[in-house]
């Protein structure tokens, strides 16, 4: 039996957060010594880590966290390693066959393993094909191992939007692709807090 994949970064204090986000602190509200049971809290927005992008996030008026169908984490994905020339990710190397029932599509753009450094922000970006591609073959959900899907030269949102709003939601900062066949069993699921515009992610995989 195939044994499930993490596909989640670990988050620490060495934890590097987005250009310009706070970053993320840990503090102890109950320790064993002094209260006899640990407590530690965590405060940081929800865009940290392995996580989810959903409506409200880049529209005013969008859906929040919990009024999303988590049956749409659970299933079966394709896993593609796209050619990428002078950091651009080439659409014409996504391949999904006519025939091929899935709705997650998973792109292993080698990218983190620069994860905590600088070069990790300097991540690859995608020609504006891509969303005619994803919108023909009916995906649904798109993950990445980088920590936000761009366009080459436009707002750095504009690919957020077309994405969110053809019903295309995003996982970023996925890890472990390496490990992936080309299907898997993807299991990907967010927490249920009411206006939310995204959600920390636990993400694994288990290959065909």
């Amino acid at each position: 039996m195939n044994s499930w994949i993490d596909l989640s970064v670990i988050i620490d204090k060495n934890y590097k957060v987005f250009p310009g986000d706070k970053k993320i602190e840990f503090s102890d509200i109950a320790s064993f010594e002094k209260d006899g049971y640990n407590i530690r809290q965590i405060t940081t927005n929800m865009h940290v880590g392995t996580h989810l992008d959903v409506l409200k996030h880049v529209f005013e008026k969008g859906d929040s966290l919990e009024s999303i169908n988590i049956s749409r984490f659970i299933g079966m994905a394709k896993v593609i390693k796209p050619n990428i020339i002078d950091n651009i990710v080439k659409t014409s190397s996504i391949k999904i066959e006519n025939d091929e029932d899935i709705s997650i599509l998973i792109l292993n753009l080698d990218w983190s393993k620069y994860l905590n450094t600088k070069k990790y922000y300097n991540y690859p970006k995608f020609q504006k094909s891509i969303i005619n591609l994803l919108k023909e073959h009916c995906i649904k959900i798109l993950g990445l191992d980088i920590p936000s899907p761009e366009y080459e030269g436009e707002h750095f949102l504009q690919m957020h939007r077309d994405l969110l709003s053809n019903d295309i939601y995003i996982i970023e900062n996925l890890t472990n692709l390496d490990n992936l066949t080309n299907i898997v069993d993807f299991i990907g699921l967010p927490l249920k807090i009411k206006g939310m515009d995204g959600s920390m992610l636990r993400c694994v995989a288990k290959n065909h």
